[in-house]
This record gives structure tokens, C-alpha cells and sequence, in this order.
């Protein structure tokens, strides 16, 4: 499901999570990274959809970082044992993720925006504004993936 939300809403910050929780990076605020469209993704490490993700999202990492596009991975687990960031960890480094993730073990970013569903896709533009949202899988090609793409081309020519 893609669809925009009018009129577009804030996105909410990173609820306050422990420094072990971050990975690929030290402990950043969301609010640092205005002046910069964000895709933010909410994923598992045991969903399915959002592993076959993996290769799409750093597709658009290697074309649009170099643009000025900043990705955060918000993970939220589905099981307890989703909440160990060691599992984390080793999947982040099975699956080739270089972007920064954020381990949402209280389930509080997830809450804050309503999610329902892994994964689910925000794009949020360079005022911190979310645009744009996509629940499901992406995969290079696929309509889903040329859409998000536009939306990506339209925050970066902002």
C-alpha cells in the first residue's frame, strides 16, 4: 500500500534509546538530518519481506546518498527474541546494511507513527515532514520500487 499523507505530518523523533541500541553509527537525533530528504525504514530481522527489501534499499543508498539522501532502519521486534541486538547485529551484517539502524525494542518510534506493518517505508523531506509511505516489499523494477523512486527524485529536487 502506497499513499501520501495530507497534509503532510511531522515525523516524530527517535524516542530516547541506549547507546548499545545503535548500530552503524553513534547516537543521533532525527532533527540533525534536516536540510536532508530521509527514507526511514521499519523492519524485522525475521520478516520475510523485509530481508527481500535488503537489496533495493541499498540500490537507492549507493544512487541517492551521494545526492544528499540520508536512510534510517528502525528496527522493531516482532518476538522476544528480535529484542537481542547481538541477532540484530549479525543480521545487519548478513544482509550487507551499512546504513544507520536503531533498535526499537519498546516499540515506542513504532507506536509514535501508527505502524502496523513490517516493512513499512517512510519519506520524509528536507523539513522534516513525512510525504510519502509505502507498506510492503520493494524490489528493484517492480512498480512499487518506480514510485518510491519518484518520490525520492521529487524530496531531492526540493
Amino acid at each position: 500500500m502506497t499513499d501520501r499523507p495530507s497534509p503532510p505530518q511531522p515525523m516524530p523523533g527517535i524516542p530516547w534509546v541506549p547507546d548499545w541500541a545503535w548500530i552503524n553509527t553513534a547516537p543521533f537525533k532525527l532533527a540533525q538530518w534536516r536540510g536532508h530528504p530521509v527514507l526511514v525504514d521499519v523492519w524485522n530481522l525475521q520478516c520475510h519481506n523485509c530481508l527481500q527489501s535488503q537489496p533495493w534499499i541499498r540500490e537507492v543508498e549507493e544512487r541517492y546518498g551521494p545526492r544528499g539522501l540520508k536512510l534510517l532502519g528502525i528496527h522493531t521486534p516482532e518476538h522476544p527474541e528480535d529484542r537481542d541486538v547481538n541477532r540484530v547485529r549479525a543480521a545487519v551484517e548478513a544482509h550487507g546494511i551499512r546504513r544507520p539502524v536503531v533498535l526499537d525494542n519498546g516499540n515506542d518510534f513504532w507506536n509514535s507513527l501508527g505502524n502496523r506493518f513490517w516493512p513499512t517505508f517512510y519519506f520524509v523531506d528536507r523539513l522534516g515532514q513525512m510525504r510519502y509511505r509505502h507498506i510492503g516489499r520493494v524490489a528493484s523494477g517492480w512498480p512499487e520500487a518506480r514510485q518510491a523512486e519518484a518520490w525520492l527524485e521529487e524530496l531531492l529536487g526540493e
